[in-house]
């Protein structure tokens, strides 16, 4: 007996049922409106709307003031904020983020650019004002970055040339907001080019983290008409849909794991059994990437053994690779995913493949023996992989039992005797009422 692999370790990741999103708008309008009917359109999403403007009539409400309130959401959606009221929430934002690792996508606009960004909130985002501006208002459209086209909130189409023709063929911006403040730990998604000499790119899309928070800013305005100018020409609102559902999906999912990894199915193997890697592909917003290709390459410790496979894929951005008949030892891996060309993963490690041991080396127990009383007994035998047979095979019609019994009245005197007295009784009750 073995003591030291009697236990098996797994993991498991529990998902909440909806994702809590919080919409402060200081004065609603499209934007609004298109950004809570695309969020309350599936469940899972639960939206919060909150208008504090002392003109919102019925739609009044206040911004949570306190941290717990706060902490519960997933994603806090700041709709052209006035700086000068976020002040007033300078704590509990910067724990939100810190503490909680939150998310807030703040959307500049009118009321941002009256005033200078305060520096706490000018430390949390990715670009930002140095003084007040007025919005610059033209038609234009976003150019990605090309370093960033597989994000989440720039990736609308496959692969980088539909996501360049994508982006320029949307329905145009209509003004922007000239940020003239970029952080040196600022991430640029998208830009507009610039005829100032001294700033040569305007940020339009851009994020920056803080600690596990992450800021998303977006400078450039209406969003509202990807959808609503396409389905006016008859196309549908895919790009807008796309756009918000990966910007919502990468800001609200926890970067506790690598969208883009090779790990092998266990470190230790025993001989004989398949050696498989699994490989994943995703954007930050864990959207599968398509049109991957990619090898992992096995490496004995005195290099005698090596060999090398490709990745296949299993959809939906899943991907395996497998090596048969590796000797026994230590074994080191070499893994790359590539799209387009483009490296987007390497990885290394080691494995290790150990002879059966005896404990290990039949875990089926006697199969010709259960075979045989299974057929005896009108059964059927399976072993652990096909498991899966045994649904198949239990009948689920109800099973109906008959039970006949018999019962002798002629060999029974009293019974016979019981018989005639009920006869002579009725015949007399008959007679007495002249019934006969």
């Amino acid at each position: 007996e073995n003591k030291n692999n009697n236990s098996y370790s797994f993991s498991i990741k529990v998902l909440k049922n909806k994702l809590k999103i919080l919409i402060v708008a200081s004065a609603p309008d499209y934007e609004t409106g298109f950004l809570k009917r695309f969020f309350s359109k599936t469940d899972k999403y639960k939206v919060t709307l909150v208008v504090p403007s002392t003109k919102s009539g019925n739609l009044k409400s206040t911004f949570p003031s306190h941290q717990t309130k706060i902490n519960k959401y997933d994603l806090i959606i700041l709709q052209d904020p006035k700086t000068t009221s976020l002040n007033n929430y300078k704590t509990i934002l910067t724990s939100y983020l810190a503490d909680k690792g939150g998310a807030i996508w703040i959307l500049t606009g009118e009321n941002f650019a009256k005033n200078k960004t305060p520096d706490w909130l000018n430390n949390l985002m990715p670009y930002s004002l140095s003084e007040s501006v007025k919005p610059i208002y033209s038609q234009f459209n976003a150019i990605p970055s090309e370093d960033q086209l597989f994000h989440p909130a720039v990736r609308i189409g496959e692969n980088q040339e539909s996501i360049r023709t994508k982006w320029a063929e949307l329905p145009p911006f209509q003004f922007y907001i000239p940020c003239d403040i970029v952080s040196d730990n600022a991430v640029i998604l998208a830009y507009k080019e610039s005829y100032n000499q001294n700033i040569r790119k305007y940020p339009l899309l851009g994020f920056k983290r803080t600690g596990p928070g992450k800021v998303f800013v977006t400078s450039a305005f209406p969003f509202w008409n990807w959808g609503f100018g396409n389905i006016g020409l008859g196309q549908d609102d895919a790009s807008y849909d796309k756009f918000l559902e990966g910007v919502s999906s990468w800001l609200t999912v926890k970067d506790d794991f690598d969208p883009v990894r090779v790990i092998p199915k266990k470190k230790i193997f025993n001989r004989g059994e398949k050696i498989r890697f699994d490989g994943f592909a995703f954007d930050l917003g864990f959207r599968p990437l398509p049109e991957i290709s990619g090898t992992v390459k096995v490496e004995s410790e005195d290099k005698s053994i090596i060999r090398e496979t490709d990745f296949l894929s299993l959809g939906e951005g899943k991907y395996f690779a497998e090596f048969f008949n590796l000797n026994p030892g230590k074994y080191k891996y070499f893994a790359s995913i590539e799209k387009d060309g483009r490296l987007l993963k390497q990885s290394k490690g080691d494995i290790l493949i150990q002879s059966f041991s005896l404990e290990q080396f039949n875990q089926s127990g006697d199969p010709q023996t259960l075979r045989t009383i299974a057929k005896a007994t009108g059964g059927s035998y399976l072993d652990y992989d096909n498991f899966a047979d045994v649904l198949s095979k239990i009948d689920p019609d109800s099973i109906l039992e008959t039970e006949h019994h018999e019962i002798s009245i002629w060999d029974k005197t009293w019974l016979l005797l019981l018989f005639i007295i009920a006869l002579s009784v009725e015949w007399l009750i008959r007679k007495a009422n002249q019934l006969l």
